[in-house]
């Protein structure tokens, strides 16, 4: 099996939301995965995904998945953005 590495010119875009903390996370990825591909980092782009509140807490509902959530938003979660190839919640 072959493995095609990412480069400059096609790099491997890494999702992540834009807070501080999932952009330190993304980062560091970045980080470890050049070094241990032996890669410059501009073979990997980070990309930062919007996205809208997920789930909001209420008591008891029935129309939640998770007892006590319920969603208050359609949210695209970061790995089906089209955009990326590795995502960092």
């Amino acid at each position: 099996m072959t493995y095609t590495l990412p480069t400059p010119k096609t790099p491997l875009n890494i999702g992540t939301r834009g807070s501080p903390l999932a952009l330190a996370q993304a980062y560091e990825t970045r980080a470890r995965l050049a070094k241990a591909f032996d890669l410059p980092f501009e073979a990997f782009e980070i990309v930062v995904i919007m996205t809208t509140a997920i789930a909001s807490p209420i008591a008891h509902s029935k129309k939640s998945a998770v007892k006590g959530y319920l969603p208050a938003k359609s949210s695209k979660p970061c790995w089906m953005d089209p955009s990326t190839s590795l995502c960092i919640p």
